[in-house]
């Protein structure tokens, strides 16, 4: 009798296993369908047809998926317009200077006045090298792209290569009759970065502050970070979250030669480098952080 008990309660267990499997596999095919069958363009998501131990995670888990794919694609096709849209204005930017130097040297040509034809070449070749300016940044630019994966971090002296960077812009700085003060406690500030590429990041930060600030430069090394800030120009208001946007220029910054991809290049190297830059506007000064990771 025992034996026969026994038997019929492992028949309903094999029957219950059999059910449940079929369920599971009904179900299994029913997302296997779903995600062949779905358009790459559809927002539809999956649905658990059951409770089943496992389904509603595993549907959860595909729908995660589904909705990071499609934010992805969303972000892609809103940076291709916003690149589209920049070059459209860089294009724009490009053209003017270039049909100003065309329209001078024309002039130039046609002047029988010598004085006349000197400065009609002249206002020629300022517009070039303002186009000059454009062509240059937009290819430093996309080569900063290209070499990201080619970065050597190793311990660099940031405060060496910031001196580096000053003594080359010392004509410039005192052309405009500017200064830059630096308050630092320590004479070397080691950290991990490739050392190219942080000069470079200096560079532009510093010609920034040439091109877009106003007043003396003033540099604040503290707790493993430089911090460039300077007076901004009468008028102008840049944004601060915006400002490492490729192709940004506020409305004062668009007086100046300048395709806005300075500080882009900038956001750029530093992610590459595990640096953090961050901006910010405060008490009519233009604020830059650079903050380092410690050295190995």
């Amino acid at each position: 009798m025992t034996l026969v008990i026994v038997a019929v309660l492992l028949g309903a267990v094999a029957a219950a296993v059999a059910v449940v499997m079929v369920l599971y596999a009904r179900e299994l095919g029913l997302y296997e369908a779903f995600l062949r069958n779905r358009p790459l363009s559809s927002n539809t998501r999956l649905n658990a047809g059951t409770h089943l131990p496992g389904c509603t995670g595993l549907a959860a888990a595909v729908n995660a998926q589904l909705y990071a794919s499609a934010s992805r694609k969303a972000k892609t096709r809103q940076d291709k317009a916003d690149l589209l849209e920049g070059l459209a204005s860089l294009s724009h930017d490009i053209r003017t200077p270039l049909a100003g130097a065309k329209g001078y040297l024309q002039l130039a040509c046609d002047e029988a006045n010598a004085a006349e034809r000197n400065r009609c070449l002249q206002q020629a070749e300022q517009r070039l090298n303002a186009m000059q300016v454009l062509l240059d940044q937009l290819f430093d630019y996309t080569r900063t792209l290209g070499s990201q994966e080619m970065l050597a971090l190793d311990d660099v002296d940031a405060m060496a290569a910031l001196s580096g960077v000053l003594a080359g812009r010392y004509p410039e700085f005192a052309q405009a009759g500017r200064e830059v003060r630096i308050d630092a406690a320590c004479d070397a500030l080691m950290v991990q970065a490739d050392e190219n590429a942080l000069r470079r990041v200096l560079e532009n930060v510093v010609s920034n502050a040439l091109k877009h600030g106003d007043g003396d430069v003033c540099i604040r090394v503290e707790d493993g970070a430089m911090v460039f800030s300077n007076a901004l120009l009468p008028g102008d208001a840049p944004d601060a979250e915006a400002v490492f946007d490729r192709f940004y220029r506020s409305d004062a910054a668009r007086s100046t030669a300048g395709a806005g991809l300075g500080l882009p290049v900038v956001r750029e190297l530093c992610a590459a480098m595990g640096i953090h830059a961050s901006a910010r506007v405060e008490d009519g000064e233009f604020v830059i952080v650079l903050a380092f990771p410690p050295a190995a």
